[in-house]
């Protein structure tokens, strides 16, 4: 299992799961800690052009995101006094997995990442676990930042497909 972000402008680092771990609220937390945190921090990553004035922090309503402790940590490092984070208006909300179409991935871009990832690691044959990490690291780097600017320049006609469907799922 692979945790990332995406920004119209960079990415973040990947965060690989050992296998069979099971991803609760702490997991969660040391996923941000790891790839999250360091590439806000970093801004070649996440950032390359310089913060904006505003982004959102976008999950879904899995379990792991909507913990009490997770949400304790998104407040005190990405919002409020105290925040990591240099921009004031980081837009997260809590709410915010309710108000994201729960059974569309058409309605977020890093979905149609992963399968693009995903085809570009299935191309190799790693031999080891070690192997494995490496080509997931090497694979996420070389995706083209056009592919993912691309995503969100599809945003806009998949949403119209998205109300046309109902919010069930479409050709995305």
């Amino acid at each position: 299992m692979v945790w990332a972000g995406i920004g119209y402008d960079g990415r973040t680092s990947l965060h690989v799961y050992e296998p069979g771990t099971k991803v609760a609220g702490d997991e969660y937390i040391d996923c941000m800690e790891q790839a999250l945190l360091p590439s806000i921090d970093n801004r070649e990553y996440l950032f390359p052009k310089g913060e904006p004035n505003k982004w959102i922090y976008m999950q879904d309503g899995a379990g792991c995101h909507q913990s009490k402790k997770v949400i304790q940590w998104i407040r005190k490092n990405l919002t409020g006094d105290g925040a990591r984070v240099a921009t004031p208006s980081v837009n997260w909300r809590e709410d915010g997995p309710h108000k994201w179409p729960s059974n569309s991935p058409d309605c977020n871009p890093i979905e149609n990442l992963w399968a693009y990832f995903q085809d570009a690691v299935a191309k190799e044959d790693p031999k080891t676990t070690e192997q494995f990490r490496t080509l997931l690291d090497d694979a996420w780097w070389k995706i083209d930042q056009d592919v993912i600017k691309n995503l969100y320049h599809s945003m806009h006609p998949r949403l119209h497909h998205v109300i046309a469907a109902e919010g069930k799922m479409t050709k995305y």
